[in-house]
């Protein structure tokens, strides 16, 4: 209803019009800028964690 209303009397978006709501847009923004970081750093350490485990296993002997 107020996106609505925004868009009628204001002519743009709510976040645009209104203090409150822009701030709170912005916070959710960064919110989820830092669980993407925190999903790469995650998925990298894994990825590493294997590569060390693969490249620290003992040789077989076909391998050699």
């Amino acid at each position: 209803m107020f996106l609505a209303t925004a868009k009628v009397h204001y002519g743009t978006s709510l976040s645009n019009v209104d203090w409150l709501h822009g701030g709170a847009e912005s916070l959710l923004t960064l919110t989820n800028l830092f669980i993407v970081l925190g999903l790469r750093e995650g998925l990298r350490k894994i990825e590493n964690t294997q590569e060390d485990e693969t490249s620290s296993a003992p040789k077989s002997s076909s391998e050699e």
